[in-house]
Order: C-alpha cells, then sequence, then structure tokens
C-alpha cells in the first residue's frame, strides 16, 4: 500500500535533486548573459544558498541503513519535503525577478539598473567606502514603486521566525519595485531617486540615527505634544528618501512628486497615510529641500494653488507646515555619515541645471530623439529630469490633448537608449569575497525543526 523505505527515501533525494540542477543551471545561464558583471555578487549569493540549503537538507535524509521506522521515515521525508518547497520557493522568488529582464520589460529595467545604480552608489564612492551589490528593480504591478533594503524582509516570501529573518536579511540582494507606469512611460524613473535614498539610509546606518535627531528637535521645539512627534518619527524614513530624491534628480524630483500628489483637499491633508505627511506638507518638505541643496524652489506656485484647494487649514497641519524648516534643517546639519552631510552624500550637480548648462541640452536631444550618452555613474540620475521636463515640454506643445502614440513612444526609446548607453564602464560586483557563513547559517536554519517556516 505505502511506498517502502527506500523509495520514499528516494522520492524526497530526487526532487532535492532536481530543485539543486534547475537552480544551479539557472545560475550559470544567467552568469553568461551577464557579461557586464552587474549582478555577479547577487547570482553567487543566491546560487550558493540554495546549494547550501540543498546540502543540509540532504545531510538530514534518512538512509535506508538507519534504524527509524517506516512511519518515522515518512515524516523526516515529508518534513525536508516542505524545506524543498520553501527552497524552491525562495529562489523561483528572485528568478522571477531576474528573468524579467528576459522579456518586454527588458529595456525598462536595465535603463532601472542605472538609474538606481547611479543614486545608490554615488554616496558610497564618495565616502571611498567599497563597492557594494547594486539593488535588483523589478517591475510588479502596483502604482507605487517601493524599496526593500536588506534588513526588510521581502513581501512575497512569508517567514515570520525572527532568527530566520534575521539571517536571511543578510543577503546582497536589496530589492526596488518599478512602477509598470514606466514600460511606457519611462520619465517616472525619476521616482528611482526616492527608492534608492532609502536603500542608502539603511545601508549607511542612518535610519534610527535620523529618526531619533528629528524626534529630540520637536520634543525641544516648544508646542509641539507628543503625537506629533510620534508621527513625525513615523515619517521620518520617507523624508530622508524625499530630500535625497532632490540631490540624486534636482528640483524635478519635487516637481513629479507634485504631479503625483496632486488632488483633493481630504487627500492633501491626509495625516493618516502610512509613512507619510500629508501631501501638502510633503511638498513643502521638497520645496524646501531643494532651496537647501543650493536650487530655486520649485514649488511656491504649485503650493499656493495647493493651499486654496486645501482651503482652511487644521491647526495640525497648520502645526506640520510651521515645523517644515527645522525638519530640513537637523537633515542637512545633524545627518552625517564619516563626516559628510547629505549634501555631500549625493552632491546635487548645479552647474548641470544652470541655463545653458546639459540639462537643457539633454531635454532638446531627447525630444529630437537624439541619443545621448555620457557614461559616468552621474549620468543615468541626470537623465530622469532631463526626461521629465522633456515630457512637460511635449505635453505643453500639445495642451489641452495628449500627444500621439508615436511621439510618446519615439520619446520613451531616446530615453531608454540613452540612459542605456550612459552607463559608467566597470564591473559592478561587490567589493571582497561574499561572506559564506552567512549562507551555511541560513541554510543551517531552513532544515532546523525549530525554524518556523509556512508549509
Amino acid at each position: 500500500m505505502f511506498a517502502s523505505k527506500g523509495q520514499r527515501i528516494e522520492r524526497s533525494r530526487g526532487e532535492l535533486e532536481r530543485l539543486r540542477q534547475e537552480c544551479l543551471t539557472w545560475v550559470a545561464v544567467r552568469h553568461k548573459a551577464d557579461t557586464l558583471q552587474q549582478y555577479k555578487t547577487q547570482l553567487d549569493a543566491l546560487g550558493g544558498l540554495v546549494d547550501r540549503a540543498c546540502s543540509a537538507i540532504e545531510r538530514n535524509l534518512p538512509t535506508f541503513e538507519d534504524e527509524r521506522r517506516l512511519e518515522e521515515t515518512f515524516e523526516q521525508c515529508r518534513f525536508l519535503d516542505q524545506r524543498i518547497a520553501w527552497t524552491r520557493r525562495l529562489w523561483e522568488f528572485f528568478k522571477e525577478k531576474f528573468d524579467q529582464r528576459d522579456g518586454v520589460y527588458g529595456s525598462v529595467l536595465r535603463a532601472a539598473d542605472e538609474v538606481i545604480w547611479s543614486c545608490y552608489h554615488t554616496p558610497f564612492r564618495n565616502l571611498g567606502a567599497g563597492q557594494k551589490s547594486g539593488p535588483l528593480p523589478y517591475i510588479e504591478s502596483y502604482l507605487s514603486p517601493a524599496a526593500y533594503p536588506r534588513e526588510i524582509f521581502p513581501p512575497g516570501l512569508t517567514a515570520e521566525d525572527k532568527a530566520f529573518r534575521r539571517q536571511f536579511n543578510q543577503l546582497p540582494i536589496p530589492l526596488v519595485r518599478v512602477s509598470p507606469l514606466c514600460l511606457a512611460e519611462p520619465w517616472w524613473l525619476i521616482f528611482a531617486a526616492h527608492e534608492a535614498g532609502h536603500l542608502v539610509e539603511y545601508d549607511l546606518g542612518l535610519v534610527e540615527d535620523f529618526k531619533l535627531a528629528l524626534e529630540e528637535a520637536l520634543e525641544d521645539s516648544s508646542g509641539t505634544d507628543s503625537r506629533t512627534v510620534a508621527l513625525w518619527g513615523s515619517w521620518s524614513r520617507e523624508i530622508f528618501a524625499d530630500i535625497f530624491s532632490v540631490g540624486a534628480a534636482g528640483p524635478s524630483a519635487a516637481l513629479a512628486m507634485a504631479d503625483a500628489e496632486f488632488g483633493t483637499r481630504e487627500h492633501l491633508l491626509d495625516r493618516q497615510l502610512e509613512g507619510y505627511p500629508p501631501p501638502l506638507v510633503r511638498l513643502s518638505l521638497l520645496n524646501e529641500a531643494a532651496r537647501s541643496f543650493g536650487f530655486t524652489p520649485p514649488l511656491p506656485e504649485i503650493l499656493a494653488d495647493l493651499k486654496k484647494i486645501a482651503g482652511s487649514l487644521p491647526p495640525e497641519v497648520e502645526t506640520d507646515l510651521g515645523l517644515v524648516p527645522l525638519i530640513i534643517k537637523i537633515a542637512f546639519e545633524k545627518i552625517q555619515s564619516e563626516g559628510l552631510n547629505l549634501a555631500e552624500l549625493i552632491p546635487p550637480e548645479k552647474d548641470f541645471y544652470l541655463p545653458g548648462g546639459k540639462l537643457s541640452y539633454w531635454i532638446a536631444d531627447l525630444q529630437a530623439g537624439r541619443l545621448v550618452s555620457d557614461k559616468s555613474l552621474e549620468a543615468a540620475r541626470l537623465l530622469t529630469p532631463a526626461a521629465y521636463q522633456a515630457w512637460r515640454e511635449v505635453l505643453r506643445q500639445t495642451d489641452p490633448v495628449l500627444p500621439s502614440p508615436s511621439i510618446r513612444q519615439a520619446l520613451a526609446d531616446a530615453i531608454l537608449k540613452s540612459i542605456q548607453a550612459s552607463r559608467e564602464e566597470g564591473a559592478r560586483a561587490a567589493t571582497g569575497q561574499l561572506d559564506t557563513r552567512v549562507l551555511d547559517e541560513i541554510a543551517n536554519l531552513l532544515v532546523s525543526p525549530q525554524t518556523q517556516l509556512p508549509l
């Protein structure tokens, strides 16, 4: 009626070997395709983890000669089959995101690779730090982009076990979710600067520093109640990313966010948005961040119009707006990494934006369908404001109707080709050897009966 002991063991062993071979074959294929060594570190880590997990599972497989009874053999094999399935789920979670580059998403994701790397790596180069593995962008059907730093367990992989999550989060594969809007309208890649800011804040260890600095400054300011202090603390990560985006992509980062946040009075004054200040306050912060980076504030007229829509402001939002200068002061004066402040970690390249500077030429080139090929670390992030401004100019020229599909496609093609053509030469593997101890620890936790993982 039941399989024999040997047959049951071989069934589990066969599934294990199938997983190991499929994964290692896939890793080899992806390495071969990765001629620029964009993702060497990430692929090494993923392949190494699956291989070690398979070896750990194999060591725990029953043998025909051991003293287990048939029912005990079935029980152990069933437990290990669950671990094999979870390991496959882990691999396929990342595999799907790598493989998006092989289909219709490829061109946009290759451009996103460049924009995110340009924003993310700039602070580490300015610090003289070793090169970290780059984030992995992927597309998913959510309107808003999102970042999942190394310290945040990625969505889609359920694991409540805290010890396992802590170890897993050391994998060098941070993720950035890109909106599908970018497939047809790649000028929205400008929002990647914000997501890169999240990764930088985590990897420089500034998350708690900034939160505490904001809370302490607010506690010391007169008339700020404890609820307001707590709210601003909860907003601190998004505030950092917003400010970072202005350094990375200039005033256009604020203009693009105004485009995204425009709405009704209820929306503009909403204090309950998870992680974010009310949009009216958020845009005021972006406007002042631009000033602190040395730009002419880009949103005074827009903010005036939004305040008209908002009408009479609730007292708490009035208080929030009054705190904006203090928040900006804390961000630019108190937050440092190894002696560099925020404006030095992500220099705004102000000459680029001056009248007659590169920005104006790049906007004209993109509109005319000409290729921009700058080949520098800064180029990809600076191409995003050029792309966004080129799109705004096209809208202005065709108002009140949308530009024709051919005009939009020509601009989109020029943007994607220019961002890819401006890639800085060189491999992007992380400095130093991959710490395989992390992979061993994750693999060992994976096969431990004490580790609680979903079936």
